[in-house]
């Protein structure tokens, strides 16, 4: 098993990307993952069996079948995990304190070269009760060069997209309102708050990385909170992808 280069903290920002870190870990979160920690990544020639979990919650990410496993690539020059066909994906067995990913952070890019099938998922985790085990659901449409939000029987847009591009999206969902953000690298901003709904995903598996029918995406860094986040610590954890993964976030008012 290789091992991937190292965070430099010093070349992420004099210090600063390491007490943002500090301050994300006493926010508690139930899932962090993140490409550009080689403590978290469990590979083999390239080829990820396990993502882990840096939240402190056991919530990994594995794929046992060489043949589904992602590889290695990177996002602005750090390293990424990359589903570059469409059966490779990764599975969280467990969700532990994640029921319902009332907020999520993704650091993304999609790779037009391996881009196969129109609904990529970026991520999915599938809530544990019908009452409020629900999250926040959103893919990127590629015949339409936009990301849109799943809401009861309705596909809404929130945020136009140019493949190839590094960026950041936001969900948010505080029980009442569903809230997208997408951060893309040039520093457009695009919100789109909708009303509950009563028919937010829900299902069987506890949770997955891309999914058997997407390729192309590449994710830097998954941070996600079984609460809706303040805005202050929303915009904390923006500007904290934005330092370390070289990507705009505009902040939320």
């Amino acid at each position: 098993m290789r091992s991937l280069p190292s965070v430099q903290i010093g070349r992420l920002g004099r210090m600063g990307i390491h007490q943002q870190r500090c301050s994300i870990t006493a926010m508690s979160p139930a899932l962090w993952l993140d490409a550009a920690d080689p403590f978290s990544i469990v590979e083999t020639e390239g080829k990820v069996s396990q993502w882990k979990d840096k939240s402190g919650k056991g919530n990994h990410a594995i794929q046992e079948i060489e043949s589904h496993q992602p590889i290695i690539d990177n996002i602005n020059g750090r390293p990424a995990v990359f589903s570059d066909t469409l059966i490779k994906y990764l599975n969280i067995p467990h969700i532990n304190g994640l029921y319902s990913g009332h907020s999520v952070f993704i650091a993304f890019e999609i790779d037009s070269i391996y881009l196969d099938g129109t609904y990529q998922f970026l991520t999915a985790f599938n809530g544990q009760s019908t009452s409020d085990g629900r999250q926040p659901l959103f893919y990127y449409r590629s015949d339409l060069n936009r990301f849109e939000m799943w809401e009861g029987n309705n596909a809404e847009p929130f945020g136009q997209y140019t493949m190839d591009t590094p960026a950041v999206v936001f969900g948010r969902y505080n029980g009442d309102t569903l809230e997208f953000e997408l951060v893309v690298d040039d520093g457009t901003q695009i919100v789109k708050s909708r009303s509950k709904s009563s028919a937010l995903t829900e299902g069987s598996a506890a949770g997955t990385i891309f999914n058997s029918t997407a390729s192309g995406v590449k994710i830097g860094e998954i941070i996600a909170f079984d609460r809706a986040l303040t805005t202050m610590e929303a915009n904390r954890i923006g500007r904290y992808l934005k330092q370390k993964w070289n990507m705009s976030w505009a902040d939320i008012n």
